[in-house]
């Protein structure tokens, strides 16, 4: 069930009221130009006002719904933020640094995104009998992530998912996610610059299409790695 909408949106999180939906492109091959004008239907730029969308006091934070007309046979889910707590919880200390000149120490805690990926898979028929290789090998290309209000979204490759320091958090500094911080959950990797790990995740596509990356349509490097 769609969680019902709330007022006062941005001062409080309430997890009861707020559902993750994951869902899949078509799962088509790749492209095989990986050049900046390889992306598909690349909406035009944002004028620089939105540079805020980035924020975690900029994004609506209204619940979320499975996405009309979507592909045929391709199945969604809502998660609760419950469903992902019940994973195995990791802990990470990375050193944030910010080009701005500052740096930070912070402790996070979540699960990892594999966990995630093997916990709620795409759709791979007989995916419970692979060999984690194979089930690895299946995996789409990419991993889209979206804001619940659509605004700020990225997207990273198989291999920074997979890797075992890739986060989904909801703790930060032994304390629960706050708005600021990115609540409900956020995705952190020391393989990808800031611009990269998205706070207020609301929405996870599993695609082997190059996702759009907001960004990137802002003329940085899609990948953004150290």
């Amino acid at each position: 069930m769609v969680p019902p909408a709330r007022s006062n949106r941005r001062a409080s999180f309430d997890s009861q009221n707020f559902a993750i939906a994951v869902y899949q492109s078509a799962l088509t091959n790749p492209p095989t130009d990986e050049s900046d004008d390889a992306d598909i239907d690349a909406p035009a730029k944002k004028p620089a006002m939105h540079e805020d969308d980035a924020k975690g006091d900029a994004v609506s934070m209204k619940p979320m719904e499975m996405p009309e007309n979507a592909h045929q046979g391709i199945p969604g889910l809502l998660l609760t933020l419950a469903d992902v707590r019940r994973l195995p919880r990791i802990e990470m200390i990375t050193e944030f640094k910010c080009i701005e000149g500052w740096s930070e120490i912070v402790y996070w805690a979540g699960v990892r995104l594999r966990d995630f990926l093997e916990a709620f898979p795409p759709r791979i028929e007989n995916a419970s009998q692979f060999h984690d290789s194979e089930f690895v090998n299946s995996l789409p290309e990419y991993i889209a992530f979206e804001t619940p209000d659509g605004q700020y979204y990225v997207g990273i490759e198989r291999q920074v998912a997979l890797h075992p320091q890739t986060l989904l958090a909801y703790e930060m500094n032994g304390k629960p996610l706050t708005l600021e911080h990115g609540a409900p959950l956020r995705l952190v990797t020391p393989l990808k610059y800031g611009i990269k790990q998205i706070k207020q995740i609301g929405r996870i596509t599993y695609t082997n299409t190059r996702p759009r990356d907001y960004w990137h349509e802002q003329g940085y490097d899609y990948y953004a790695g150290l």
